[in-house]
């Protein structure tokens, strides 16, 4: 498979910019990473910078011994993580963040969240996955209680139910392996991004998109004509996957 990715994020209209990303791409493998540094945790930028370098670093290292990717890997890598945000803490504060991994090896792809950052993919024209939020507004939509469009503006929806750092509820939830097709994508973003593009809408620009730069431009747009004055961090990590011409 060769791996291709686009990445961008934005402090919005906040004055601190606590989302981060971080990638890498060695031939036919690759490691994608987005966090999201907790709002009213002091430190949050911080702790999602060292979350997606703890997370990418151990993943690399992992992909480069055994060359493909598994449930493990993933379930280490965050364990990881959480000591280095244990070590990073004081006696003032604690930091956690969100987190999103993405690990392609030998056409398997795996993912494993923490939080409400998301990752959704997209197989066979159409959205094949999308993870679940960790939190109290997503178990809400899920019973029915609030819209998809509601979620960026209720009242639980800074309520997580898991977080990298947060003692007795930093277990992440890890997807299996599924194996990719050519033309297959994924998109990994904050909430302060996919509370205002909707799921439908991530296709159809998928759909008009050849690489993964036009894709983002085509969603930023529409975020951009949503985006409120003084809206959260958005970040978004888009990454396709595509056949060589000898496969």
């Amino acid at each position: 498979m060769k791996l291709s990715a686009c990445a961008y994020t934005n402090r919005g209209g906040r004055t601190i910019n606590e989302d981060a990303i971080d990638y890498d791409i060695k031939k036919e493998s690759g490691v994608f990473v987005l966090a999201d540094g907790l709002g009213g945790h002091r430190g949050g930028g911080r702790a999602s910078r060292i979350v997606c370098e703890t997370l990418r670093t151990f993943c690399e290292n992992a992909l480069t011994q055994s060359g493909r990717v598994d449930a493990h890997t993933a379930g280490a890598a965050f364990a990881r993580a959480n000591a280095a945000l244990k070590a990073a803490s004081d006696g003032n504060c604690r930091p956690k963040s969100t987190a999103v991994l993405l690990e392609i090896a030998e056409n398997q792809a795996i993912w494993a969240h923490s939080g409400d950052s998301r990752l959704y993919y997209f197989s066979g024209g159409k959205m094949a996955a999308v993870t679940a939020d960790q939190s109290v507004t997503y178990k809400k939509y899920r019973a029915g209680e609030i819209l998809r469009r509601e979620m960026g503006k209720d009242e639980d929806r800074g309520s997580l139910l898991g977080a990298v750092g947060a003692p007795g509820r930093n277990a992440p939830v890890i997807a299996p392996p599924v194996t990719l097709k050519d033309g297959d994508a994924f998109l990994l973003c904050s909430d302060g991004f996919w509370e205002k593009v909707y799921d439908e809408e991530m296709l159809i620009d998928l759909l008009k998109a050849k690489t993964p730069r036009e894709w983002a431009k085509l969603l930023l747009l529409r975020h951009i004509a949503r985006a409120e004055p003084k809206g959260d961090n958005f970040s978004l990590l888009c990454v396709f996957a595509e056949r060589r011409p000898e496969e």
